[in-house]
């Protein structure tokens, strides 16, 4: 069985803070992340994980 994954990928960008801000607060991070997302990359990636075959189709958008 192969799993074929038709889905969305994207890059979910983080900034560690000390607390959350309170209402109309402006806060300062210290730490930036970006990592690798989405639904069905997620998926696919989970599928792959589990020795299944996988492949993984994501639309071009560009606007």
């Amino acid at each position: 069985m192969t799993v074929v994954v038709f889905g969305c990928a994207n890059m979910d960008q983080t900034v560690r803070v000390a607390h959350l801000p309170k209402r109309g607060e402006t806060i300062i991070g210290d730490r930036f992340f970006s990592t690798p997302g989405g639904k069905g990359a997620n998926q696919a990636v989970a599928a792959s994980l589990r020795s299944y075959p996988s492949s993984f189709y994501r639309s071009s958008w560009s606007g």
